[in-house]
């Protein structure tokens, strides 16, 4: 569902229900809301040291703690920071791959309702 940034938030603090998420990828930060960029660095130091440059691509998840993200494999390197609260990860070792199969899904669809 497209709306205002400013709208987005309202929904984020009021709670309820839809649960509010924003989750969009392709340099999501620096090419939907680059007016948020003067509160973020160009790059995290320890990311730079890493990877050996600034971040190809800057994206933004925003949720509460009712966000829940699926299981999956992200095929490039990430550094994720959280701003504030937290966020749980449950990593797996290359190892687990051959216990954890791929397949093909139904896309999600998703509306809004009242309740």
């Amino acid at each position: 569902q497209r709306m205002s940034f400013r709208d987005f938030w309202k929904m984020l603090e009021r709670g309820g229900r839809p649960v509010a998420y924003l989750s969009q990828q392709n340099d999501s930060l620096r090419q939907e809301l680059p007016s948020l960029m003067d509160d973020v660095p160009a790059g995290v130091p320890l990311g730079i040291e890493s990877f050996g440059n600034e971040p190809d691509a800057v994206n933004l998840w925003i949720g509460d703690g009712r966000s829940v993200s699926s299981c999956h494999k992200d095929h490039y390197e990430n550094l994720y920071t959280v701003v504030t609260g937290e966020k749980i990860f449950t990593l797996l070792p290359p190892a687990a791959a051959p216990f954890l199969t791929e397949r093909r899904c139904r896309a999600g669809h998703f509306e809004a309702s009242e309740e």
